[in-house]
């Protein structure tokens, strides 16, 4: 008998194509009734087996249900289910339930297969999975009835056995098989793999049908001849295309032919695979079905191979030229005088303009879409880069803004004092003369007005948010201990934190319930934080860990990781009227001022676009659309903020520029904000492919990488003599030799031999890096 919750995310899984993930409170999903990117489908179980659901996103209940294929009544659980709390039946049958809501942790394989069988039946098959260590990993077991087949995978935790799927990347079926074959056949489905070892072939798939191809590892099948044989149907199809691209990405990529099961059984009926094939001749001798297979598989074409010569983005100069004057001044001048790449002050002085404009504005890309000018942005740099010094310089204009503010607030609080006293004598008297006329009113306490923070909690920062409508910046050299404080006093509220922050990306409101002190809500109506900072490579990887990334938070922040070239003596000096003038553009910006709506609210005044900058947001916004469409899943995740940002960098832009000129631009955004925008997303998207590919690969490859773009920076063409002297890491002219032939094997570029000129000498010998377009390369038939 299957548990709602069983059943429930079973037929989530199908509809989305993905796996849920448990969290504390029970599971996260993509939901399947919108196009879900990041999960915002809510799961969960309470006492008496009940499902609970709730879309973040704003689809009902029954909307989720009808696209799973479920019904309401398969939210609730049968009277023999509801006898007893679904836990406590787990514990009373001797099954732990280690922290996980909702799922039964069994001791051994065959305790899970032994439930099962008691709720179920006798399974028709059970397919074993194991890791590369030959040990066992999971199993999927299925079952045929009258309604048709029904499937169940299970899967080894840390915990324990647990009905569910494999953790990602999953492994391949028949995996300590297929690691000494040279030719591998890939179906869609344990049972065509099983068929087809009849044969005395190899054969594997993966597990959960033709939509997990991307969940699992796929490189036991590197530099293997490998023939895709998909079902008869257009999943099929795609599945054999998904897997081919996958097979053809490996390093070495696998010699790939996909077989259309026409080509083996011209008669072959719509879904059929290759063990319906098999079971239609029984009496053919299997020697011959296996010349007939063999023979088709020699026959097919090779799949073209399409590489990237060049497998990591090179870093692209920072576009200066969209800054308006002042800034790109402060910003040139600063990068001169540090040694630093300008990127590493550009970051975050966009990100303090935009703490200026804060919410009194927002800009109207549609009705319904209103964009805020809320930059979050991080420079990754390892220690002594020019990180700090780079951030001190960038935060300046706001530093001096903020003493103003100080010395201001110091007067107002002396007059204050002064009039207290006064209020003092006045209220005494009104005292002394029995309470006649009206009460003298006790003055307020001035607020010193804020314009940064630098270390908080969400708790802490609500009543600072509430006093400074116009949001703040929080700025921190480096920013691993911004994340590191979350959720730090919380008890029991892990992830409370975090759900805050990704709000406050949006400028959305803010409500912080306290158990104690006065007043104990404290709602803000548009909690606006714009955030920049610096960080390590090393730390990144743990600060923005699977937690940070699942629920978005990492993918809101603009990301760069300029090169750090060794620091030389220079006398280039910031002169104090550069960054006077960048403060005195901050100060325009700080002097926006809200609307007022009908209750007498303030609200942000609405920046409209000119038919011309629409446009050009139009183009864009649909060529990224595509670029998302090819990305894997963290890569997609990124590109769907940076499609925003570049409307929120335009307004950016077009505010500096007004700050600085006020008659040179209009009241509505204008092409040149909007060009200027897209521009800094073209280049932010480089840099986000950089650090994502540094995040997913080992050390040794950064070392590689970084080596490549050293040669980059050389030229793009250096010889052995140069990076023996130029490089540190090489102590000899072989050390040199052999890291040029390892690039050289691993498609990064290729040796030049260069005559001698017209004056003799000798020839020289030359390693040169490949440009960035893609090549295509046909491998060659294997006879």
């Amino acid at each position: 008998m299957t548990a709602p919750i069983d059943k429930v995310l079973e037929a989530v899984e199908g509809a989305s194509g993905h796996p849920p993930k448990q969290n504390q409170s029970g599971w996260q999903a993509r939901c399947p009734a919108h196009d879900d990117r990041n999960p915002s489908l809510a799961i969960s179980e309470n006492a008496d087996g009940k499902v609970l659901l709730h879309c973040h996103a704003g689809c009902t209940s029954d909307e989720v249900l009808q696209k799973s294929g479920l019904q309401q009544t398969d939210l609730f659980p049968d009277s023999r289910q509801r006898k007893q709390n679904p836990l406590k039946a787990r514990k009373k049958n001797g099954f732990a339930d280690r922290g996980r809501p909702g799922k039964q942790v069994f001791p051994t394989m065959p305790a899970v297969v032994d439930e099962l069988t008691r709720q179920k039946g006798q399974p028709s098959h059970v397919w074993h999975y194991c890791d590369p260590a030959n040990q066992e990993a999971g199993a999927v077991l299925r079952w045929d009835g009258p309604n048709g087949k029904d499937i169940l995978p299970v899967s080894l935790t840390n915990d324990g056995w647990v009905i569910g799927a494999m953790p990602e990347p999953r492994p391949l079926y028949r995996l300590p098989s297929i690691v000494a074959a040279e030719r591998v056949y890939v179906v869609e489905g344990e049972k065509c793999a099983d068929a087809l070892t009849t044969l005395d072939v190899e054969a594997t798939t993966c597990s959960g049908g033709s939509k997990a191809a991307s969940k699992t590892d796929w490189l036991p099948l590197a530099g293997k001849e490998v023939c895709i044989l998909p079902d008869n149907d257009a999943p099929g199809r795609g599945y054999a295309e998904q897997v081919a691209k996958i097979l053809q990405a490996l390093t070495p990529p696998s010699q790939v032919r996909i077989v259309g099961m026409t080509e083996l059984w011209a008669e072959v009926p719509e879904k059929g695979d290759v063990a319906d094939w098999l079971e239609h001749s029984p009496s053919v001798d299997r020697s011959e079905l296996r010349k007939r297979l063999d023979s088709v598989c020699q026959a097919a074409i090779p799949r073209v191979v399409e590489r990237t010569r060049i497998p990591c983005e090179s870093f692209e100069p920072f576009p200066l030229d969209v800054l308006p004057n002042r800034l790109q001044k402060l910003v040139a001048d600063g990068a001169a005088s540090i040694g630093c790449n300008v990127a590493n002050i550009a970051l975050p002085l966009l990100t303090a303009y935009g703490a200026a404009i804060g919410n009194t504005r927002r800009l109207r890309l549609k009705d319904g879409w209103d964009v805020p000018p809320i930059i979050w942005s991080i420079v990754v740099g390892k220690s002594g880069s020019g990180k700090s010094p780079a951030w001190k310089v960038a935060m300046q204009p706001t530093a001096r803004i903020e003493k103003t503010a100080e010395l201001r607030h110091n007067r107002e609080v002396a007059q204050w004092i002064d009039d207290c006293e006064g209020w003092s004598k006045e209220h005494s008297q009104w005292k002394q003369d029995g309470k006649e006329g009206p009460e003298p009113q006790e003055p307020e306490r001035p607020e010193l007005e804020r314009y940064t923070v630098v270390d908080t909690t969400v708790e802490g920062l609500a009543p600072i948010l509430q006093s400074n409508p116009r949001g703040l910046l929080l700025c921190r050299d480096e920013l691993s201990g911004w994340v590191g404080s979350f959720d730090r006093y919380a008890k029991g509220g892990v992830g409370a934190d975090a759900s805050h922050w990704l709000s406050m990306f949006n400028g959305t409101s803010l409500r912080i319930d306290r158990k104690t002190g006065e007043p104990r809500t404290i709602f803000v109506p548009s909690a606006a934080i714009n955030i920049c900072g610096g960080i390590q490579p090393g730390i990144l990887r743990a600060a923005f860990g699977s937690e940070h990334r699942e629920n978005g938070l990492f993918y809101r922040f603009l990301t760069a990781w300029p090169p750090h070239n060794a620091r030389k003596w220079n006398e280039h000096e910031i002169a104090g009227a550069t960054v006077d003038a960048v403060a005195d553009a901050l100060e325009m910006l700080y002097a926006l001022e809200f609307d007022i709506d009908r209750f007498q609210q303030q609200t942000p005044r609405i920046l409209t676009l000119e038919p011309k900058a629409k446009h050009a947001f139009v183009d864009f916004f649909n060529e990224h659309g595509e670029e998302q469409q090819g990305l894997a899943d963290d890569l997609a995740s990124a590109w769907s903020k940076l499609e925003e940002y570049a409307a929120r960098l335009a307004m950016v832009l077009h505010f500096a520029a007004w700050a600085e000129d006020p008659n040179s631009v209009s009241d509505r955004l204008g092409l040149p904000a909007m060009e200027g925008g897209i521009r800094l997303v073209r280049w932010f998207g480089n840099e986000t492919r950089r650090i994502h590919r540094m995040l997913a690969s080992d050390e040794e490859t950064q070392t590689r990488e970084s080596f490549v773009e050293w040669i980059a920076r050389k030229g793009g063409a250096v010889t052995v003599r140069e990076v023996q002297t130029g490089n540190r890491r090489f102590g000899t002219a072989d050390d040199a030799e052999d890291a040029l032939n390892e690039l050289n094997e691993k498609g990064y570029g290729e040796w030049e031999d260069i005559p001698s000129g017209p004056q003799g000498g000798r020839p020289t010998r030359t390693f040169r890096l490949y440009p960035t377009e893609s090549v295509c390369k046909t491998i060659a038939n294997s006879d």
